[in-house]
């Protein structure tokens, strides 16, 4: 695994969560390595299974930034990332989009 010009914090473990945007700078790795010694060794390094908490900070942040997504497309990846994963994450408040 090579990763350049991101931090562990970037890179999680695929957990089947459904739909996380490709603009994030979310890293996913394999599923198919989590029976294995690269994937005990991987977890040491702090790397974590996806929730949709995070991928959801990761969209606010990006739309509380001054560079937003450049294409609809992605736009309506994040709104239907956010619609889909809602109950998981609890009840967003207007403060969060700010």
């Amino acid at each position: 695994m090579m990763v350049s010009g991101s931090s562990i914090s970037d890179i999680f473990f695929d957990s089947e969560l459904a739909g996380i945007p490709q603009d994030l700078g979310i890293r996913i790795l394999a599923a198919d390595i989590t029976s294995s010694d690269r994937y005990n060794l991987i977890k040491l390094f702090k790397v974590k299974d996806a929730d949709s908490q995070q991928v959801a900070n990761r969209i606010l942040e990006l739309h509380r930034g001054r560079t937003l997504p450049k294409s609809l497309v992605s736009l309506i990846n994040h709104a239907m990332f956010m619609f889909t994963h809602s109950h998981f994450m609890g009840s967003l408040r207007p403060w969060d989009f700010e």
